[in-house]
């Protein structure tokens, strides 16, 4: 209950998620890498941790526009910038997980 309670209609990018994988937030076309713990979602950023809900929304207007994609392989070496994210798809590198689109 706490995730759902935590993350309300972004509790999917919980569940469907894994570490690692590639986040992309639409609205400002930034991205990360996905890490989580047994209850919390986060995103790392030049190696600093930043709650997801708070890196997705900084301007707390409640609008989510997301897209979460899984490598085939490590992320070493791959840059995570919306080009590299779209030649990445075009390659077959990145596997589409899920897409959530939130308005409160």
């Amino acid at each position: 209950m706490e995730i759902e309670d935590r993350y309300g209609d972004l509790q999917e990018m919980y569940w469907k998620s894994e570490n690692g994988d590639i986040v992309f937030n639409k609205l400002n076309s930034s991205s990360a890498v996905i890490e989580k713990d047994w209850r919390r979602i986060y995103v790392k950023i030049n190696g600093k941790l930043i709650n997801v809900d708070e890196w997705l929304d900084p301007n707390n207007k409640y609008i989510f526009d997301v897209v979460i994609y899984r490598p085939d392989k490590s992320l070493n070496g791959l840059n995570t910038d919306k080009r590299e994210i779209e030649r990445g798809i075009k390659n077959s590198g990145l596997e589409l997980i899920s897409e959530l689109k939130v308005k409160y």
